[in-house]
């Protein structure tokens, strides 16, 4: 008889818990009438002993979602969404760095405009740039002339400038002295001003002997890429001559020993490997004449340009000519591809639009890189266009690049495959500089996209930002720093015009004169407020003000997790010193509350007590790995579900249709189409064989050595995976809850092994059904909220979906790259026959069931919920961007898209509620550790032990297979411990990506097995190693999308086999029972047929 607790005991202590919620009677009614119909429902269905058994969890669960605490009409997520608007300076964090130093020794710090930035060896690299060292350009010399404005060639490094940024350095660290020597530098920090011995001059600066600025600098893997600028050359008695303008491209390295900058005219060199070669030193002062491949000139000098790095793509943007102002967008393809090739060419790519036709160029335009979603693209905002005729034009919109729709149109207008991966065309366009500004405009008018107006906020029109500091911060947004409105700007400029009109000895002159000073003399400074941009929503919205004096014409480095602003036009004619670094640190803007933890604490309670209920039964290994047979259908189908159904996916999925659309959900929709071919054809030979592991049928079929291979490409993977899969959520959960990942990750681990230990698979398959039940009623009522939130509800979601096509299924194109109609097919159908069909983890669920037919149930359960999931998970992401579309402000930069559920849940969910659905992410992750543990085990304990050891009774195996699992679970916790904590990720992705291709080919050979009698080993090996290779080659030759792996690993393994028992046939054949093609209906269910060997070798 199964013990449950009395479902009145439950409702009392909610009750107690909360007086107003379930005592009054309402809840009390609602929540006895559901579990009463689902009772009923189950005695009709004939599984009232399960249900018995999850009485006491689902009770609790409708208890405390109905008992969640009230909303107080004083609390501030009771008010409408504005009014919940944490501080958005409380979600940048700002640190000043030492103040950039005069050249001049006892001079006072003057700062820098147009230098070029970067970071290289966490080195803070700045070089070049302007200022007026001998006073204001609105002052009058001795001679009556205004003072000169001085370009330099100096290049400044600050040292372990990440390491300063980590808090590693201290304010007073001293660095070696070089050449030029180490200045001091105000230092402010902590409401304090100190000096520190921080910064060195390079003895050799840039080689332009009138010094250079005002181009653009860009931070690659190689050093800081240089590109354009101006400078002024000058006559022998100090009078200005001329500005002229650079097409040199060169590139800043830094020699941290030695504390100097390297200036190259050449990119290292690549092997054939396609591995760079290390940098040599050149020479010191001039241009270095090392080996490597040579960066080609700008095809037309350029300052006043904005620039960015995107994937592995340089692109320039607008700027000043010689000929004008222009409109040209220039793209240098620095990819591996590109390297390898020996030769880097500029490609002209269509020039950025403007949203008035009768607008020419684009001057001081803010341009950067960020993800939109979909994929990385170019923004380009704000800036001013010149103007013969008048004032400039103060330019205030903003555009959008997309590279690889780019590429996708140019290859679909030239008929082949070419194009390179800046977007390009094959063949570069004309290098002429085009005064019209429209060049490449008319052939692909895809390129450019309208995007939300510059600074355009729900309190607030557009703005004009000219010369500021734009940088991607988070995963999704953009940071605005500083630029110019332009309104003095423009008063100025009217002014000079008029004066221009006059004649020299017009007395209004002097008077007009006299005005212009004294409007820049009393300039109050450029823009202070700090803009977000997020990229996915499309929407502005204000994040503070700048805490020092916000700068114009300079750039920023991203380094640590900072961005880097140093120095920069603080007002017309001046410069600040000022360096400071900014971060993304966004905090829950409520705590996770009591009745949160509450809930979360009782439901892990639950789990643990669940497995040490069913410790009463597990007596025997069959017990143990495949429950007797015990498990009704139903609940092993919602077993397979909630396998399938990681925490990674349960946060991914949302994340995605957040970020772009429902293209992957096709993917999902493949299962209804995978699980006949599973039921009808995989599953009989299984069943007939009474397996415990999968990887036993590979023995008998084929050899033992197959069998083998198969399992231990299984565990090893399982065993990296695991670490993965804990590590991932509990990042989440930590930014949502407060706690340290590493308390997460003990939590999960600790736990999940705790009860698979105890529980076997009854234990593991009953909690997956409890976490299913959770997961899907969690993403319910996040669904339900939102559109309680939104006006409008439903019809104002579709109508943003649709505005920003949220709502597309099918991407029509041939690139595989992407996610193409024919690649995500593809994925649909051979991406989920792998795991079911060859995955331990799933298939052991089919053999919990008593009969064949209920393992055929559990797999359409498993298909229907799948279905039912994908609608619910892809409509809760459309649903977060209408959400954060109309309150973008409530949405920080987040570092990962994959958290923008989490972050909901934790912001927005009432208390009690929010507590549900984490620990609902804590019980996906324990899912999918759980069903990795006790796969794992499994194969271990059978393949391994029980195949090679010694006789032993089935008690010892028992005690065995506990141990082993008590391995595996700590293994796993402690390898998610490790990589939480140690810089290995990558290494770490190397291995999983390795064991991929070993798993690939194991749904060919278990395809092979069960679809053809006349393979067998010696074709088998082979064909092994022909899909290992072929798909290796893919990954490593190719831009394949990841979703065609699985069929390019099946179809290369099938194939290969196949065809080598026709060249090298065999004399006997497998028998018909280990295939497809027997007649499974005439053997009992119950009844083990024993084939001859089939492995002639």
């Amino acid at each position: 008889m199964h013990h449950t607790v009395p479902f009145h005991c439950i409702v009392r202590s909610c009750a107690r818990r909360d007086p107003g919620g379930l005592r009054s009677g309402a809840g009390q009614s609602v929540a006895r009438w559901i579990v009463g119909k689902l009772r009923r429902a189950a005695v009709r269905r004939g599984i009232r002993g399960g249900f018995r058994l999850l009485t006491a969890p689902i009770a609790a669960i409708i208890a405390v979602m109905i008992t969640a605490t009230p909303i107080a009409a004083d609390d501030p997520r009771a008010a409408a969404p504005e009014a919940a608007q944490p501080p958005a300076t409380g979600w940048l964090q700002w640190r000043r760095l030492p103040d950039l130093p005069s050249v001049a020794a006892k001079q006072p710090p003057l700062g820098l405009a147009g230098a070029f930035v970067g970071v290289h060896h966490e080195t803070l690299v700045v070089a070049g740039g302007a200022n007026f060292p001998y006073g204001p350009p609105w002052s009058r010399g001795p001679d009556g002339t205004p003072p000169p404005k001085v370009y330099h060639s100096d290049i400044y490094l600050l040292g372990n400038v990440a390491a300063r940024l980590r808090d590693d350095v201290s304010d007073t660290h001293t660095a070696a002295v070089p050449d030029k020597g180490v200045h001091e530098a105000s230092l402010g920090g902590r409401g304090r001003q100190t000096t520190a011995r921080v910064w060195r001059i390079s003895p050799n600066g840039l080689p332009f002997p009138f010094g250079l600025a005002y181009g653009v600098s860009v931070t690659i893997p190689q050093g800081v890429l240089c590109i354009g600028g101006e400078w002024q050359e000058t006559a022998a008695d100090g009078s200005t001559r001329r500005r002229r303008r650079s097409d040199r491209v060169f590139l800043i390295t830094t020699d941290a020993r030695a504390g100097r900058a390297i200036v190259h005219d050449r990119l290292p060199a690549v092997s054939a490997t396609g591995r760079v070669s290390p940098q040599t030193p050149g020479g010191v002062g001039r241009l270095a004449g090392e080996r490597g491949i040579q960066l080609p000139k700008l095809p037309v000098a350029t300052s006043m340009c904005g620039g960015t790095l995107c994937g592995d793509t340089v692109y320039v943007v607008g700027g000043m000519t010689d000929g004008g102002p222009t409109d040209a967008v220039w793209a240098l393809d620095l990819s591996r591809d590109s390297l390898a090739r020996g030769r880097l060419e500029w490609t002209r790519l269509p020039d950025v639009p403007h949203d008035r036709s009768e607008i020419v160029g684009r001057v001081l335009p803010v341009v950067t890189a960020q993800h939109d979603g979909r994929q990385p693209c170019v923004y380009v905002f704000s800036g001013r266009a010149p103007n013969d005729d008048g004032p400039d034009h103060l330019l205030y919109d903003a555009w959008r690049f997309d590279p690889i729709a780019y590429r996708r149109a140019t290859v679909r207008r030239l008929g082949n495959l070419g194009g390179s991966p800046t977007g390009a065309a094959p063949r570069a366009a004309p290098s002429r500089p085009s005064r019209t500004g429209r060049h490449g405009r008319d052939a692909r008018p895809a390129a450019w996209k309208p995007i939300a107006a510059t600074g355009a906020t729900d309190k607030s029109g557009p703005q004009c930002r000219m010369g500021a500091v734009a940088a991607p911060i988070g995963a999704n947004h953009v940071i605005l720093i500083g630029g110019d409105d332009g309104q003095i700007y423009r008063q100025v400029q009217t002014l000079q015009r008029q004066i221009e009109r006059l004649p020299a000895d017009d007395p209004q002159r002097a008077r007009l004169e006299a005005s212009i000073r004294k409007m820049l003399e009393r300039h109050p400074g450029f823009r202070r407020d700090v803009l977000l941009y997020n990229c996915v929503t499309d929407r502005w919205f204000h994040a503070g003000t700048y805490p020092g004096a916000p700068p114009v014409t300079t750039s920023a480095a991203a380094t640590a997790g900072h961005i880097v602003i140093p120095s920069g036009e603080s007002r017309p004619g001046v410069r600040t010193p000022q360096v400071w670094a900014v971060r993304a640190a966004p905090r829950q803007p409520h705590h996770f509350g009591w009745l949160n933890w509450a809930v979360v604490v009782v439901y892990l309670a639950a789990l643990v007590g669940l497995g040490s209920w069913f410790a009463q039964r597990e007596s025997s290994t069959e017990d143990f790995f495949l429950a007797r047979g015990r498990i009704p259908w139903w609940a092993a189908g919602l077993s397979i579900f909630a396998t399938m159904l990681s925490a990674i996916t349960y946060l991914a999925i949302p994340a995605r249709a957040y970020g772009s659309d429902w293209v992957r959900s096709v993917v999902n929709f493949g299962i209804p189409v995978v699980a006949p071919v599973v039921a009808y054809l995989y599953l009989p030979v299984y069943r007939r064989r009474r397996l415990t592991s999968v990887y036993e049928y590979l023995e008998e079929r084929f050899h033992v050595g197959i069998r083998l291979f198969g399992s231990l490409s299984f565990v090893a993977f399982q065993l990296g995976r695991m670490a993965i899969v804990v590590l991932l959520p509990a990042l989440a959960l930590s930014a949502v809850t407060g706690i340290a990942p590493t308390w997460c990750i003990l939590i999960t681990g600790v736990l999940a092994t705790l009860y698979t230990v105890l529980g076997g698979i009854e234990a593991v398959i009953w909690t997956d059904v409890i976490q299913a039940i959770v997961l899907l009623g969690g993403a319910a009522v996040s669904v339900v909220l939102i559109a309680l939130r939104i006006d409008g509800g439903c019809a104002t979601i579709i109508e943003d979906a649709l505005a920003y096509e949220k709502l597309r299924v099918v991407e029509w194109h041939w690139d595989f790259s992407g996610d193409a109609f024919a690649v995500v097919v593809l994925g649909a159908l051979f991406t989920n026959l792998l795991p079911y069909s060859s995955d331990q983890s799933v298939v052991q669920r089919y053999l919990t069931t008593a009969s064949e037919r209920s393992a055929r149930q559990a797999l359409w359960t498993n298909a229907g919920l799948s279905v039912l999931a994908t609608v619910l998970f892809f409509g809760l992401g459309t649903f977060l961007f209408s959400f954060y579309h109309r309150f973008p402000e409530r949405l920080p930069p987040l570092a990962e898209q994959d958290q923008v559920f989490a972050w909901f849940i934790g912001s927005e969910l009432p208390a009690g509620v929010a507590g549900l659905v984490i620990a609902g992410v804590f019980a996906a992750t324990m899912s999918s550790l759980d069903s990795s543990m006790h796969s794992v085990a499994t194969a271990l304990s059978t393949d391994f032990v029980q195949r090679f050891g010694k006789p032993r009774t089935d008690r010892q195996r028992l005690r065995i297979a506990r141990f082993i699992t008590c391995l595996i679970g700590l293994g796993g916790t402690t390898g998610a411990l490790v990589l939480a904590h140690a810089e290995i990720r990558y290494l770490f992705d190397f291995f999983l990506d390795t064991m991929g291709l070993l798993l690939g080919t194991l749904g060919g050979v278990f395809a092979l097995g069960v679809f053809t009698r006349r393979v067998g080993t010696p074709h088998v090996w082979p064909a092994i190693v022909a899909g290992i290779a072929g798909l290796a080659a893919v990954r490593s030759l190719t831009r394949m999308n990841g979703l065609a792996f699985g069929a390019i690993a099946i179809c290369v393994t099938f194939g290969t086999g196949v065809l080598l028992s026709y060249l090298l046939p065999r004399d006997t054949k497998a028998p018909l029972d280990l295939t497809a093609f027997a007649r499974y209906r005439t053997v009992p269910d119950s009844v083990s047929a024993t084939p001859d060997a089939c492995s002639s070798d």
